[in-house]
This record gives C-alpha cells, structure tokens and sequence, in this order.
C-alpha cells in the first residue's frame, strides 16, 4: 500500500513498510472504532490477500510498537485501536448489538483518581468498558 502517511508512521516505529502492514495499519488508522482480527482479516481481504497469521502477527508487533492498544470486548474477544496521539480513553459496549464506541478522553484528574486507587503498584495500561444498551437499541 503506497501511502505517505502510512510509510512515515510505520518508519518512525522501525517498522518495514510491506503492502500488508501498510493495509493494516491504514484500515485501523481509518476505522472509527476498536476491531477484532477476524474483522480486520475480512476487510483486508476485499483489497489484499492477508492470511490471518499475517494479521496476527501484525497486530502483535503494532502492539509491542505502540501503534495499537488491545482490549477485551464483553465476549472475552480481543478489540484493536490505533492510539497514535491519541489519550487514553474508556469504551462503551451495546449488549444487545455488540457495537463498541470509544468513549471521551480521560482528564489528567481521572488520572489521578485511578492512580491514587492503586497507590502501591505500578501502572502499565488503563481498560475501561461500561456495558449496557446503546441509544438505538434501548
């Protein structure tokens, strides 16, 4: 995939520049919302043929980076995002649809609620994820 943007960031991680990383590093650059590997192999597809190790191993290597964030969704299914620049944030998952939103930014006092929570341990990483129903299927 030939993409400035995408060459760029993938450089900057010290990360070749292939087709099928570019393809899925610009699909989850481009996606508004977290996506699980079976998803990301799906869309892949219709462009490049990705077999899934590929995908797999890609993502491993996006998350060692710092490109992605992984979460576990309500299902126990692990969920990709691209977090470049981007804050930490919360999700929201539809227990009825299983459509998942990124929630707002945590504030710098949301921070320090949480770190004053754990006071003796050492904090690598934030999940959060509300559940319930969304508004279109309330």
């Amino acid at each position: 995939m030939k993409n400035k943007i995408i060459e760029t960031i993938l450089h900057s991680y010290g990360i070749k520049n292939t087709p099928k990383k570019g393809l899925v590093l610009s699909i989850l650059k481009n996606i508004s919302k977290p996506i699980n590997a079976n998803e990301l192999h799906k869309i892949c597809l219709d462009k490049l043929f990705v077999d899934i190790a590929t995908i797999y191993r890609t993502l491993s290597q996006f998350k060692e980076k710092g490109i992605v964030k992984e979460f576990l969704d309500n299902k126990g299914v692990i969920n990709y995002e691209y977090i470049e620049g981007k804050a930490q944030h919360p999700h929201f998952e539809c227990k009825e649809c299983q459509k998942v939103y990124c929630l707002g930014e945590l504030s710098f006092e949301d921070g320090l609620y949480f770190s004053n929570m754990v006071k003796n341990h050492t904090i690598k990483d934030i999940n959060i994820t509300f559940s319930g129903l969304c508004q279109t299927c309330q």
